[in-house]
C-alpha cells in the first residue's frame, strides 16, 4: 500500500508518531501508524496479566513529575582495534590470526554486560503500584477496542487504554495520584482507588477536549480491580555495542552510578582500549517519542577520539613511588601494581586536572594480574592534544 500524502500539510496535520503522513480526520495518527499502534496495545494487553514485565507506555515510564529520561551507551570496539597489544614486534602477524576470535570475545563480553545492567535497571525502576482496571459494570460504550482515551473529570485529565474488560489506566499512579491532589483539596489525604472510586467521568479522544468538541460518552458505573505489577522501563536497544533504555527521570543517576561502577569493576582492566560513552536525554512524558530517540542517536554517533596528554600518577605516600610522565612506548605496568583506586594528573597547558581512576590489578582469587597494563602510552599516530 502507497501512501501519496507525505509531508504535504495541505491535506491536513501530519501524524503525532511519525511526523510523516497526514493523520486521519479526528484522530491524531495516520493509517500505517493506526494500525501499528492497534496491534502493540492488543499485545501488551494478552500479556496484562503477566507480573513484572516492561511497559510501553511514556505516562508509565515518568516519574512523579511527569519526566522521564533516555539512557544511551556505546562501547567503542573500533578504539580497541587500533591497538595492537601483543608483547613482542615479531608476533605482529598473530594479530591478523587472532583478530576474529578476540573480536567474538569482545563482543560476547560486551553483550552479557548490557544485558546484566539490564536486569539491574529492572531492580531499581519497579514500579511501587500495581495497575488498575476500571471495569464497566453495565456496558453500553462503543468504543474503539485498544484505542486510547482520556478519562476527564473537573479538567483533570486520566489516561486509559479501552480493552475487553474496561478502562486500563496507562499512567503512573503516583504522579497521578499527586496531580488529583495538588488540584483539588479535598483530595489531599486520599489515595488513588478513593479518588477515582464514585467520579462520573467524560470520555474524550486524546487532545480532543482541547478542540471543544463533544465527548464520546459518559463512565460512571464501574468497580476497581487492580491488575499486574510492571518495571519502569522501555528497553529500545540492546547490541553488543549500543544500548538505549527509557527509564523514570529521577532514576536516572542512580542507573548512570550502577553502569559506571560495573564497567570499572568488570572492564577496568582495558579501559583505555575499550572505552565506553554514556549520554542522557532528559525530556517531559510529552515530548514525542521520535525527538528524544533522535536526540540519543546523536549521542551515539559522536566518536571517541583520541588525545594526547601528560600523565603523572600520585603514588600513595606508603608506596614511595612518583611516576612524572610516560615516555616509553610500551605499557607502563608494574609501577602501579596493588593499587584499587589512584589519583591522576593530567597536565593541560600550564595548568593540572586531577581525577580518579578505578581498576582491578587482581583475579577473583585474589592473585595478581601480571597479563594486562593498566596503562596505555601514546602511540605515535596520535596526534590530537587534550
Amino acid at each position: 500500500m502507497r501512501y501519496s500524502y507525505i509531508n504535504d500539510t495541505t491535506k491536513g496535520d501530519l501524524c503525532s508518531s511519525c511526523g510523516i503522513r497526514v493523520k486521519i480526520k479526528d484522530m491524531e495518527n495516520c493509517q500505517p501508524c493506526s494500525t501499528s499502534i492497534k496491534r502493540v496495545t492488543k499485545e501488551w494487553n494478552d500479556n496484562l496479566q503477566k507480573n513484572d514485565f516492561e511497559t510501553i507506555w511514556l505516562s508509565e515510564i515518568a516519574d512523579k513529575s511527569n519526566n522521564l529520561s533516555l539512557v544511551v551507551g556505546r562501547i567503542h570496539f573500533d578504539v580497541f582495534m587500533k591497538f595492537d597489544y601483543l608483547p613482542a614486534a615479531e608476533e605482529r602477524e598473530m594479530v591478523h590470526l587472532q583478530s576474529f576470535a578476540r573480536a567474538r570475545r569482545i563482543v560476547e563480553t560486551c553483550r552479557k554486560f548490557w544485558k546484566e545492567i539490564g536486569e539491574e535497571i529492572k531492580s531499581i525502576c519497579q514500579a511501587e503500584n500495581d495497575r488498575i482496571l476500571l471495569h464497566p459494570i453495565n456496558n453500553t460504550l462503543k468504543l474503539n477496542l485498544y484505542n486510547t482515551y482520556e478519562l476527564q473529570i473537573d479538567n483533570i485529565n486520566i489516561e486509559v487504554l479501552w480493552t475487553e474488560n474496561g478502562f486500563v489506566i496507562i499512567e503512573n499512579l503516583e504522579a497521578l495520584e499527586k496531580r488529583l491532589q495538588t488540584i483539588k483539596k479535598e483530595f489531599k489525604d486520599l489515595k488513588i482507588n478513593q479518588i477515582i472510586e464514585g467520579q462520573v467521568f467524560q470520555i474524550f479522544e486524546p487532545g480532543q477536549y482541547k478542540k471543544n468538541k463533544e465527548p464520546k460518552g459518559v463512565f460512571s458505573d464501574f468497580k476497581i480491580e487492580k491488575l499486574s505489577s510492571y518495571f519502569q522501563i522501555s528497553e529500545i536497544l540492546s547490541e553488543p555495542k549500543t544500548f538505549m533504555m527509557l527509564i523514570p527521570a529521577d532514576k536516572t543517576m542512580i542507573i548512570i552510578e550502577k553502569i559506571k561502577e560495573k564497567y570499572e569493576k568488570e572492564m577496568g582492566k582495558v579501559s583505555q582500549r575499550l572505552p565506553i560513552s554514556l549520554g542522557v536525554v532528559f525530556a517531559n512524558k510529552f515530548t514525542p517519542l521520535r525527538s528524544v530517540l533522535d536526540a540519543g542517536k546523536r549521542m551515539l554517533d559522536r566518536p571517541a577520539p583520541l588525545v594526547k596528554a601528560d600523565v603523572m600518577v600520585d603514588i600513595k605516600p606508603d608506596e614511595g613511588k612518583w611516576i612524572s610522565k610516560f615516555k616509553s612506548d610500551k605499557f607502563v605496568s608494574n609501577e602501579i601494581n596493588g593499587l584499587l583506586n589512584e589519583e591522576i594528573k593530567i597536565k593541560e597547558m600550564n595548568r593540572i586536572l586531577n581525577f580518579n581512576f578505578e581498576y582491578p590489578v587482581s583475579f577473583e582469587d585474589g592473585q595478581e594480574d601480571v597479563f594486562y597494563p593498566y596503562f596505555l602510552t601514546c602511540p605515535d599516530w596520535i596526534t590530537e592534544k587534550a
